[in-house]
């Protein structure tokens, strides 16, 4: 979960949408007695704050929660239509936005505030050598560690031993088929909340298409797409997964 400190409705009503197919769950509290609260209710991953709630002492607020023990981890991303940047950055915050602030721009910054020092980790399982290249060299400029499996019993071990961030997961394979594969990640405990991508040529039928939405945080279409087509897409998707795309 994200706990958004926020007072002004629209902006709320703004950031549900934002989070909407994405990996992250929203808890709002528009109150600082009420984000004190929703700490200890729900240990979020991440704080968004309006550094300018109305009748209300945030910089008190990100003192407290920085100096801690059992916040301090908990990175805070400080939203505020005032360039502020400075101050709240030598009070504790791990980054800033100025106000109004697009949707790329927020889920970019919390994901690489979640993942910050780590390496995101990307697993391919794809029975196609050639697709599987065309993939990576898509994903290129973006900051990952690559796995490749060739079949599906070596992806679900590498998924088991490796955790990665996101599966990038093909539906038509095979031995083990797309499906069979996902039923078996989401039935492990060490496995069940990875996001994962089915990316198919296959005309889905429509209880296919229902499983896999229930199941998947995005279904990619094989068939030949323009480049810039392509990557826009799984760009899309791989934030949607929490991923962080920026450099």
């Amino acid at each position: 979960p994200i706990l958004v400190v926020e007072d002004n409705p629209e902006t709320i009503f703004a950031y549900e949408k934002y989070f909407q197919e994405s990996n992250y769950q929203m808890i709002s509290a528009r109150t600082l007695n009420a984000a004190k609260q929703a700490l200890v209710a729900f240990q979020p991953i991440a704080i968004m704050l309006d550094i300018l709630l109305e009748k209300e002492n945030t910089w008190a607020f990100l003192l407290e929660t920085n100096s801690n023990e059992t916040t301090r981890n908990i990175p805070i991303l400080v939203i505020s239509v005032v360039d502020n940047e400075k101050q709240v950055m030598a009070r504790g915050a791990e980054g800033f936005l100025i106000k109004p602030v697009d949707r790329f721009s927020l889920l970019n910054k919390l994901s690489r505030l979640v993942k910050q020092g780590r390496q995101q980790k990307l697993l391919l399982i794809d029975d196609d050598k050639t697709w599987r290249y065309v993939l990576k060299q898509l994903l290129v400029h973006i900051p990952l560690d690559i796995l490749e499996a060739a079949d599906g019993r070596e992806g679900i071990r590498l998924a088991q031993v490796e955790n990665p961030d996101c599966i990038v997961l093909d539906f038509n394979m095979p031995e083990l088929s797309g499906i069979e594969v996902l039923n078996q990640l989401k039935s492990n405990g060490s496995t069940s909340t990875i996001p994962v991508i089915v990316n198919t040529s296959k005309q889905l039928e429509p209880e296919e298409q229902k499983f896999l939405a229930q199941h998947t945080v995005a279904i990619l279409s094989k068939e030949s797409l323009s480049q810039e087509v392509a990557l826009a897409q799984l760009r899309e998707a791989l934030r949607k997964a929490g991923l962080f795309l920026d450099t």
